[in-house]
């Protein structure tokens, strides 16, 4: 996960402990994340629905330009974007 102060960047599976490294990120910075943006080929339906639910209390917003597959698509933000091309 990458952090600029208003958007974290989640690239990966959606696996075991992601929701509790998503938590740890967002509370690292103190309330100044916004936008969730992912990348990700899901995985886990369980931990999708945990961040699903972290997402959900923070407020966030998400956004994806590459891939959001299988359980990485139950992370809908307040506000949800995409690129597209």
């Amino acid at each position: 996960m990458v952090n600029d102060h208003q958007q974290l960047v989640f690239a990966g599976g959606v696996n075991e402990g992601a929701a509790d490294a998503l938590e740890q990120a967002i509370f690292s910075k103190l309330g100044t994340v916004h936008t969730l943006v992912l990348d990700s080929p899901g995985g886990w339906i369980g931990e999708g629905r945990r961040m699903a639910e972290v997402v959900k209390e923070h407020k966030l917003n998400t956004h994806f330009e590459q891939e959001c597959m299988s359980a990485c698509t139950l992370l809908a933000g307040h506000e949800r974007s995409v690129l597209t091309r």
